[in-house]
């Protein structure tokens, strides 16, 4: 149990619910009048695009950044029929939904609502399409922080969570993820505890600055460390 916790951070990606980038890839190909012989090959260079985007850590994310990185993950971009531009308008479109929501983490986020922590959100992607899917499944008025990546930072850089750790005492904050190299990194670097959602069994990193503070395979294990 972790005592003294004032502050709840979560990521959302891998805890709250998971993005299906390959959906969301037939979505755009679909959409964009895309010749069907593409739609399979393009949804699976979506994701090429997405982790050109999370490598770009050490840098304020903006428009021009983004684009940056569409172009390096999906160089032949003009072979589908898009530009990085148009790409990028899909990307921030909240309108499209390709997330799969975990069932029992509302339960968890409402019992710590109810316990009294403030709970907020860094998420590697955009604010407002994250505030879409909180919306969607009931989360959103237990939040009282939502900080993406638009001029701001990605994680595990620990500029990415100034905003949310402003006037706060990091050692009475907790972050809640599911990936060592990014929020359990994230928490080490700035004396956070941290909670790593383990959910298919993964390995505990050799690497000291990725290890977590606890380690549960369930979310509602969370609900055993923050009484």
């Amino acid at each position: 149990m972790i005592k003294n916790i004032k502050t709840v951070i979560f990521d959302l990606d891998g805890v709250l619910w998971e993005l299906d980038f390959t959906d969301f890839g037939r979505m755009i190909a679909r959409d964009s009048g895309m010749p069907e012989c593409y739609h399979e090959e393009f949804a699976d260079k979506i994701i090429d695009a997405v982790k050109s985007m999370l490598t770009h850590t050490s840098e304020r994310i903006n428009k021009e950044v983004i684009l940056k990185a569409i172009t390096e993950g999906i160089p032949d971009l003009d072979k589908y029929g898009l530009t990085a531009l148009q790409l990028y308008s899909y990307f921030i479109n909240p309108n499209y939904v390709y997330s799969v929501n975990n069932p029992m983490a509302l339960t968890v986020v409402k019992e710590l609502h109810e316990r009294g922590y403030k709970l907020v959100v860094k998420s590697n992607w955009f604010a407002h399409v994250q505030m879409a899917n909180l919306k969607l499944y009931g989360y959103l008025p237990y939040f009282e922080q939502i900080v993406g990546i638009m001029d701001d930072y990605m994680k595990p850089n620990p500029r990415s969570v100034e905003k949310l750790l402003k006037g706060k005492d990091p050692t009475r904050c907790v972050i809640i993820g599911d990936s060592p190299h990014k929020e359990m990194k994230l928490a080490n670097s700035l004396g956070m505890k941290s909670i790593w959602l383990n959910e298919t069994g993964k390995p505990l990193p050799e690497d000291d600055s990725q290890k977590p503070t606890y380690e549960v395979h369930d979310i509602m294990e969370v609900l055993k460390i923050l009484k």
